[in-house]
């Protein structure tokens, strides 16, 4: 066997048994049970699949053009109990690129923390004020499970956006290009080799600055589709993202570049794609629009790296040096454990 189609077949096994993107397949049938037993309104603009959802305040209204955001997420308990700091601060700022995956704007967050440990509610606490300040959201509602032998975090954030604006999660489009757009200025993280961390050690203003760039994006209708890439790493998010849009892609792996500081620790473009890249996002955007995404990238101090691009078929597919393979069958993959 050659090496490249070796190298190849080992980082499509690789990637099958990572298991931040073997857990995302409990999400598929959940969402379908919502869909089909949820009360149903005209107040939704978008739902389920989205990273964050859009209610219009008033349906029957056709000028009104401004959507409320509103996204949520949840913090592992063994992650919270090990660095309940930490969790408290990613309960906010998980939220809070949900809010700008789509384009939008944080407005505000609520919380809900539980342990019977006093030090671990406090922890907790002081890490979701600290992210507060650094992403500019107040917290103004919340709820403490001071009883609960569980610990753990969870925070809702509402924000907003022009309804013309929105950037969803399902709607990219055969031939639009899979452009990844990041902080390449970090640190591994304190919780394992797989969250690359740029985020602690910055100030409020740098972080929203590069953040940003998403803003720009949606209100110049540059990119079809956007998610945040998130613990299920590169791939995990790509998967969910052609779900949500009933399509395929073809990634190059040799498109793919490491930090500077990944290269010198010796990781891999494999140890890469499973990784937690705080401050980056997944776009789908038209071949044309490829070179105005990559200067508003450098002018919020990011990265533009296009990976491949989004196909008719449902496969996503990987090639490298001339060789070529499927990863998943997103069919296969959604419906494998209902």
């Amino acid at each position: 066997m050659n090496s490249a189609l070796n190298f190849l077949q080992n980082f499509i096994k690789e990637i099958r048994k990572f298991n931040n993107i073997k857990r995302k397949e409990v999400v598929f049938p959940l969402m379908d049970k919502v869909r089909e037993n949820s009360f149903s309104s005209l107040n939704v603009f978008r739902g389920m699949g989205e990273d964050s959802a859009a209610v219009l305040l008033n349906p029957s209204d056709p000028s009104e053009d401004t959507l409320v955001l509103i996204t949520t997420d949840g913090i592992d308990e063994d992650f919270s109990t090990k660095l309940p700091w930490s969790a408290g601060f990613c309960a906010i700022m998980v939220c809070i690129d949900d809010i700008y995956a789509c384009g939008g704007e944080a407005i505000a967050a609520s919380c809900i923390i539980s342990s019977d440990d006093p030090k671990k509610r406090d922890e907790l606490m002081k890490g979701i004020l600290d992210a507060t300040h650094r992403f500019k959201v107040p917290l103004v509602r919340g709820h403490t499970a001071e009883n609960s032998k569980n610990v753990g975090v969870s925070a809702t954030i509402i924000g907003k956006i022009k309804k013309e604006d929105y950037i969803s999660a399902g709607a990219a489009e055969p031939d639009d290009i899979v452009m990844i757009v990041a902080d390449f200025d970090g640190k591994v993280g304190k919780s394992n080799k797989y969250h690359w961390d740029r985020i602690t050690f910055k100030n409020s203003d740098e972080l929203l600055k590069k953040r940003s760039v998403m803003n720009s994006i949606a209100s110049l209708h540059l990119a079809h589709a956007s998610k945040d890439i998130s613990n299920g790493g590169i791939f995990g998010t790509l998967i969910l993202m052609l779900q949500y849009s009933q399509v395929g892609a073809e990634i190059n792996l040799e498109l793919i570049k490491l930090p500077k500081l990944l290269v010198e620790m010796d990781y891999s473009e494999l140890d890469f794609s499973k990784m937690f890249l705080t401050t980056a996002f997944l776009l789908a955007i038209p071949k044309k629009n490829c070179e105005k995404v990559s200067g508003l990238c450098k002018e919020h101090d990011m990265i533009g790296i296009q990976i491949g691009s989004i196909t008719e078929s449902k496969m996503l597919t990987f090639t490298y040096k001339g060789e070529r393979a499927e990863l998943v069958n997103i069919e296969d993959f959604i419906h494998e454990k209902k």
